[in-house]
């Protein structure tokens, strides 16, 4: 059967593991996969996974992408739990995955903000490869973090693709993308009672394609993925 798994730091992004609810970025993955083939995803096609459940040597609840010095040996946590999500959830033919990580700016970094996403994004592929199934799932990371991706489909949001882009994923900042985004309003799926706000149902409402691909870290992930929703077509 075929299965497409979405690994995520938390239930925030994809939704909750085994639940009912669709977290904004599994909503853009089915209205990414619904325009581009011309067909709805099937239900019992889709399962939201949570990184946090993959045992590998580093602690369970680290967050990668932080305190990261970028030596080779300083990606390997992330390397090594996309290739354990490869292993454990993507071993068939017919399994297919997306596996998600914010770069954030937590601390202080000698790195370009350019080089920071290049760093997880090799990460995540080198472990996917690894884990055998480098052409069935591709990496999502937003730039700086999700909240820019989120923001760039808010009617309320003015700023440009490249600006939130550029943005401090650093929570700590004055300027941090979370703080904007809340500002506004937007509640995690779990406030349902803010009707209307809920970040899936602003990507529901929101998601335009060819705006969406004015971020250059939205528009590798839907390049990556394109050939992913074309086996998963042809397969169902």
């Amino acid at each position: 059967m075929v299965s497409l798994n979405l690994c995520g730091e938390g239930s925030a992004d994809f939704g909750s593991e085994g639940g009912n609810n669709e977290g904004p970025l599994t909503v853009l993955v089915r209205k990414l996969y619904e325009e581009h083939t011309g067909s709805e995803l099937p239900g019992g096609v889709v399962h939201p996974l949570k990184m946090t459940n993959l045992r590998t040597r580093e602690k369970a609840t680290e967050r990668i992408g932080r305190s990261m010095s970028y030596a080779p040996r300083s990606i390997s946590p992330l390397t090594e739990k996309a290739a354990l999500f490869a292993t454990t959830y993507l071993s068939g033919p017919d399994a297919f995955g997306i596996f998600h990580s914010d770069v954030d700016f937590t601390h202080s970094s000698p790195c370009s903000p350019d080089k920071r996403w290049q760093c997880v994004y090799e990460a995540i592929n080198k472990g996917l490869s690894r884990g055998g199934a480098g052409s069935r799932s591709c990496a999502m990371v937003p730039m700086p973090r999700t909240e820019a991706w989120l923001l760039h489909m808010a009617p309320e949001c003015k700023r440009s693709a490249a600006s939130l882009e550029k943005s401090s994923g650093n929570d700590a900042s004055p300027a941090a993308l979370k703080k904007e985004f809340n500002q506004l309003g937007y509640k995690p799926d779990s406030h349902r009672h803010t009707r209307g706000k809920s970040f899936s149902e602003l990507v529901e409402n929101n998601y335009n394609r060819k705006k969406m691909q004015e971020l250059r870290s939205y528009k590798q992930f839907e390049e990556d993925f394109i050939p992913l929703m074309d086996s998963i077509r042809s397969l169902l």
